[in-house]
Order: C-alpha cells, then sequence, then structure tokens
C-alpha cells in the first residue's frame, strides 16, 4: 500500500524562500575589441571572406563574414577549448560565464546587413562534454536590417554539459553580415507554471453540458438538484449509456499534467435516481484501450455522495476519454473532476464528545445506539452494530439521553422452493413455485430431477443433487441437420410464490449449479428483474452469463441488489440456449436459489452510559482507508480503533480522555 498522507492536527510546516543574483554576460571578446578575432575560430567556404574590424561595429570593432563569392558561407566558434585548434575543444566552460547545465537561458548577439540584398545570419549554441552533445538550438536565423540589432533566441543547455559554444553564421545566404556583442544573460528562465488541462464543466453549471459529449444515450442536463445546482441524470435501463467529458474527444495524459506510471483519482459524486445502483466510469482509448467498472454503492446510493478511484497512467496509450455510465440504471452525476492524490485537500478536526457505552448480551444480536434531547423522542446514532466486540460508541454532539436496542439479526429469504424440494401439483415434471419453460421454436423444457422420483426422465442420482433430493435440470440438444435454435428456462415471480420485496432494502441473489456438458453455440445466463405491483418491470437488478462447476457444484452470487421504492416484487430467470447451429447442446444442473435480505426483530432496549471523549472527525473518500492515532507527547502515536474504510462520507470516532491528547490521520490507499 502507498502512504498518501499523514495529517497531524496540531502544527503546520513552513518554508523557505531562497535568491541569487543574475546579469548580463559577454562571451570572451565578444564584442572584438580585441584585434584579429583573438578568442574565436573560424571556418568558411571557399570564397567566403571573414575579417575583423577595429571600429564602425556596435562599439568600435567587429567581426565580418561576407560570402558574396562563396557557397554555404561562414562561422565563427567561440574558443575555450584545450589543444593547438580550440575549435576542436569543449568551448568556454559554464562556470565561467555563471550558467547551470538544464537550464534555459537567452542568448544574443547583434547583426546588420551590410549588403544590398535581403541578408539573413544568426547563431546557434552547441553543448559539450568532453565531446559535443548537441545543438538543440540549431541554426536559428533571423531577417536583417540596415542597422544594428540586437537578435536573441532561448536555448536549453544539455544537463550533461560542462562546456558551452556560441556559433555566430551566415550560412546558404550572400553577404556582407557583421556581427558584434555576443553573449546573453545568465539569469536563468523561469517557465510559466504547468497548468493541466482541466475538465470543463466538471459541475455542469454551464446548460446544455458544454464540454460534454454523448458517446450512447440521451443526457438530460439539469440546472438545479444537483450537488448543488446543475447535474446531468444518464438514463441506462434501456440501453448502454455514455456521457463523455472534453466533448467525447481523447485528451492526452501529458495535457492533464500526468506522465506513465503517475497515479490520479478521478472523482464524481453520484446520485441513485431508480434502479439497481450500476453507476460507474469509462476509460476509452486507441489500441482497444479500455477501463470500465463499476463503484461499490455508498449506502442505498438514493443520496449524494463522492465517489473516487485511484488509476494509474499507462505507458501506453498516451490518451483516452474520459467518461460516465450509468450502468443499468437511472443516476445524476455532478462535480466530476481529476485530481492528483498527493494534491487532495484533507483537512481533519479534533473535537470534544460523549462516548455512549453499553452491556452487549449476545454476540449473535444487534445493538442501535440511540440518542434523544427529551427521552421521549430517540434518534439513531450511527448504524447498527453486530455482536458483542463493540460496546461504545462516540458522540461528536453529546445529546441528554442515551439507549440501546437491541435486535435479533435474522436473514429472509424470498425464493420459496429454491431447492426444488416440493413437486408441482399440477406438473410432476416442475417444482412448485417455479415455472419450467421452453423456447418457441425448439420445445425442451426445464425438468425438476429427484432421488425419490419414480417418473421415468425425472429420478436423480445422489450426484445431481447438491441439498435435499431434488435439482432442476436445464437441457438443450439440436437436430443433427436443419438445427433449429432451442431453449430451456426456469423463472419464479417472487410475489405471484408467496415471498415480497420490500422498497429500500439490499438483497443477495444467489444459485448453484453444475456443469454437465456444454458444446457448440451453447449459453447460459440468468436476469433478475424489479417488478412494480401491476407486473410491469421497473429495472433490471442483476444480469449475465455464467458457469456451473465441471464436475462439482459452483456458486454465482450477486450482492449489494438494492430494491428500487416501488418495487413490490422480482422475477427470476436462468436459461440455457442453444443458436441454430446443428449438433449443438448443452445441460445444467440447478439447485438452492435464493434471495437474501437482512432483518431484525426487536429484543428490548439497554441502559447507556456515557463519559467524557475526545474525538477526530474527518473526510473519507472511496479507494482510501484512514487510521486515527492518537499520541500524549507527540513522539509516540498508537492507533485508535481500527482503520476506517472511506466511503465518501465523514467519519468520527473518539475515546474516553479529558488529558491533553494528539492526534492524527493517516490516509493510505487502498489496495
Amino acid at each position: 500500500m502507498k502512504n498518501l498522507d499523514k495529517t497531524l492536527l496540531v502544527g503546520a510546516l513552513l518554508g523557505t524562500v531562497a535568491s541569487a543574483h543574475a546579469a548580463p554576460f559577454l562571451v570572451p571578446n565578444g564584442d572584438f575589441s580585441t584585434p584579429d578575432g583573438a578568442d574565436w575560430t573560424q571556418a568558411s567556404s571557399e570564397g567566403t571572406i571573414i575579417s575583423y574590424q577595429l571600429s564602425g561595429g556596435n562599439n568600435d570593432g567587429y567581426a565580418e563574414i561576407d560570402n558574396t563569392s562563396g557557397s554555404w558561407g561562414g562561422v565563427l566558434v567561440s574558443e575555450g577549448g584545450s589543444g593547438p585548434n580550440p575549435a576542436v575543444g569543449d568551448g568556454i566552460p559554464l562556470s565561467e560565464l555563471g550558467l547551470t547545465a538544464g537550464e534555459t537561458y537567452t542568448f544574443s548577439l547583434d547583426m546588420i546587413n551590410l549588403g544590398a540584398g535581403a541578408n539573413q545570419a544568426g547563431m546557434k549554441m552547441e553543448s559539450w562534454a568532453g565531446g559535443f552533445l548537441d545543438n538543440g538550438a540549431g541554426d536559428v536565423v533571423f531577417p536583417l536590417t540596415n542597422s544594428w540589432e540586437t537578435y536573441s533566441l532561448e536555448y536549453t543547455i544539455n544537463p550533461a554539459a560542462t562546456h558551452l559554444k556560441f556559433v555566430p553564421l551566415l550560412v546558404n545566404f550572400s553577404g556582407p553580415v557583421g556581427f558584434d556583442n555576443v553573449g546573453g544573460d545568465n539569469t536563468a528562465l523561469v517557465p510559466p507554471p504547468f497548468e493541466p488541462l482541466e475538465l470543463e464543466n466538471g459541475d455542469f453549471e454551464i446548460p446544455d453540458g458544454v464540454g460534454w459529449g454523448t458517446g450512447q444515450g440521451t443526457p438530460v442536463y439539469n440546472a438545479t438538484g444537483g450537488n448543488p445546482s446543475g447535474h446531468v441524470v444518464l438514463d441506462g435501463t434501456a440501453e448502454f449509456a455514455v456521457l463523455y467529458g472534453f466533448n467525447n474527444m481523447e485528451v492526452s495524459f501529458e495535457a492533464l499534467g500526468l506522465a506513465p506510471g503517475d497515479t490520479f483519482l478521478l472523482q464524481m459524486d453520484i446520485k441513485l435516481i431508480s434502479g439497481n445502483f450500476g453507476a460507474g466510469y469509462r476509460l476509452e482509448g486507441p489500441s482497444g484501450y479500455v477501463i470500465d467498472e463499476t463503484f461499490e454503492v455508498i449506502g442505498n446510493g438514493s443520496d449524494w455522495a463522492t465517489y473516487s478511484v485511484e488509476l494509474t497512467v499507462p505507458a501506453s496509450p498516451g490518451q483516452t476519454k474520459i467518461g460516465l455510465r450509468p450502468g443499468g440504471s437511472v443516476v445524476a452525476f455532478d462535480n466530476v473532476s481529476i485530481v492528483n492524490p498527493e494534491e487532495t485537500p484533507f483537512s481533519a478536526e479534533v473535537v470534544k464528545g460523549a462516548i455512549v457505552n453499553w452491556v452487549p448480551t449476545s454476540a449473535t444480536n444487534s445493538y442501535q445506539p440511540q440518542k434523544s434531547a427529551d427521552g421521549v423522542t430517540f434518534t439513531n446514532l450511527g448504524p447498527a452494530i453486530e455482536g458483542n466486540s463493540i460496546s461504545s460508541v462516540y458522540d461528536a454532539e453529546p445529546a441528554l439521553f442515551y439507549q440501546v436496542v437491541e435486535a435479533s439479526i435474522e436473514d429472509s429469504d424470498d425464493v420459496l422452493n429454491g431447492g426444488f424440494e416440493s413437486v408441482d401439483e399440477f406438473d410432476s415434471f416442475c417444482a412448485q413455485a417455479w415455472t419450467c419453460l421452453a423456447g418457441v421454436i425448439n420445445d425442451q423444457f426445464a425438468t425438476r430431477l429427484a432421488t425419490d422420483n419414480t417418473v421415468a426422465g425425472t429420478i436423480a442420482t445422489p450426484d445431481q443433487v447438491r441439498t435435499g433430493v431434488a435439482a432442476l435440470q436445464l437441457k438443450v440438444v439440436n437436430a443433427e441437420t436443419e438445427a433449429l435454435p432451442g431453449k430451456s428456462l426456469t423463472q419464479q415471480n417472487v410475489l405471484n410464490s408467496g415471498g415480497s420485496i420490500t422498497p429500500g432494502n439490499t438483497y443477495t441473489f444467489s444459485f448453484w449449479a453444475k456443469q454437465v456438458s456444454s458444446g457448440p453455440s451453447y449459453v447460459q445466463g440468468y436476469k433478475l428483474a424489479w417488478l412494480e405491483e401491476s407486473g410491469g418491470v421497473i429495472s433490471v437488478g442483476a444480469e449475465g452469463g455464467f458457469a456451473g462447476g465441471d464436475g462439482e457444484w459452483a456458486e454465482t452470487a450477486v450482492a449489494g441488489l438494492v430494491a428500487p421504492a416501488n418495487a413490490t416484487s422480482a422475477l427470476i430467470e436462468i436459461f440455457g440456449a442453444t443458436g441454430a447451429v446443428d449438433g449443438g447442446f448443452g445441460e445444467v444442473l440447478l439447485d438452492d436459489i435464493s434471495l437474501i435480505t437482512e432483518g431484525s426483530s426487536p429484543i428490548g432496549t439497554l441502559p447507556a452510559t456515557t463519559s467524557t471523549g475526545m474525538g477526530v472527525t474527518y473526510p473519507t473518500l472511496e479507494g482510501f482507508s484512514y487510521q486515527v492515532q492518537a499520541s500524549s507527547d507527540l513522539i509516540s502515536f498508537s492507533d485508535l480503533g481500527e482503520a476506517v474504510i472511506g466511503d465518501g462520507n465523514p467519519a468520527t470516532i473518539g475515546e474516553p480522555s479529558e488529558e491533553r491528547k494528539f492526534f492524527q490521520v493517516v490516509k493510505t490507499v487502498t489496495p
């Protein structure tokens, strides 16, 4: 795990600012005041004349290159190297000029067009260190006038350089041209601060979704009702929907201020409008680069909450689209941003509160702490706590009265006859509460198998049953020639079978399957749809393919299914099917289908005692864990309680204490 942040709640770090002096400079004999071009060497084509004048420059002496009768032209090279020919040396030491390798500087020279034509001349810079490194500035040339003018260029010295060469030049142009005052300014240029590209209109305050582009689906932009104000609603119940930032264009990670290997947070506020929570994000780039993930729901998803995920910039590709998707639900999005986790603001607050204590009576019961201002009307203090391992909670806003409601924990299974133990009284080949169906074209009905059956074709061997005496068989066999599609399936409407669905409750759908065979074109799938009172489908809660165990039973389970507000039932369907493929076939056995939600039955009320406590309140983000630590001396810190997994909501923890304490919060990326 990567330790991102350790916020100490008792102090801050201070920084210092340093400064340095710098000034313009000339290279040795850069003004050509010393006769005969001392400190310079030269090279030229045949017919090109290089001379040094004692007057007429931009302050007495200057150098002249006349290419009127030459070919490619001529150059001057600043000396400073070793050996008999300074031109083959390393140039002028950076230290003599007050320059630093790797920095960018402005270099300059004065030039004049001494001829009648439109001459161009200039200078190139070369970095050296025991040999040539680069001439990153190239031949930088300028159109000249017939009077002395100062011309400048910016050049970044090679980070490995120890020396520098200045090369005034007249190349591929006629002449004559005068050169003078070769040098620069050893004040390093400070590049403007990099401002990474931001996600335009991430808060959807600009009307009509400016900055956003639809990949699929029809977004609805709203001016009110967001977190706060503007937001967008995406409906994924009828079709796949995705909305991309940056006007549905790929954006480079470099433009976002990110390099390969860097991590960043993709963060957004989400609110579930209807259906089972399926909201997530989608990154899509060239060469098949796709990341498409669903967030873990916070609470039941119906309140605005901040969701975030830490992502790593890949080495390839260098660009991506950044999208929002609702999954198979209707979802509102707001405040979408890209954040460097190292720069994520984090603050925590130390508060004095109350520790609420009680004595649990059972490891299998739940305990709901409650508070009241008048002793009559009580409200819950945090979530219910299961078992007896925790017997106190911290309240940052103490009340006058406290109590704890004790309840027994009960799981409720809303699927009837999920083990197929009871036979349908009207159809001995099917199970009670289930419908055994087949495809319209190629009828191959689901069949109940049982070890105590006597009807041929329905008798099960012990290895065909997981628990009890029965299981359900889905079997499809196509014709060897001119085959038609085949399908075998079973369904249960929970309400019609005597069960019920509680809106807002969270359910886990599961079943066990044992694969018997799987041939050409054969597929298997399941679907759970939430139904309203009239039987109409509100939304699909879960849907997908599955594989039974190879010679053994394997479980398929989907947790976190939240029943929509107006749901009264659920329709469960499991099928096996083939296409119109000659000789296609497949068979799977099903057992122990369930749709479980957790409930509780109140037993009574326990008294609660209070003591003074000190606590820490801090914000959390999904994808991080938070460990509060306490110290009495700012030297030795110990953990206060267990680490908290972030879910986008504030967290609070405290301990009984009236003494002076120091607290810190260690924020860590979850693995």
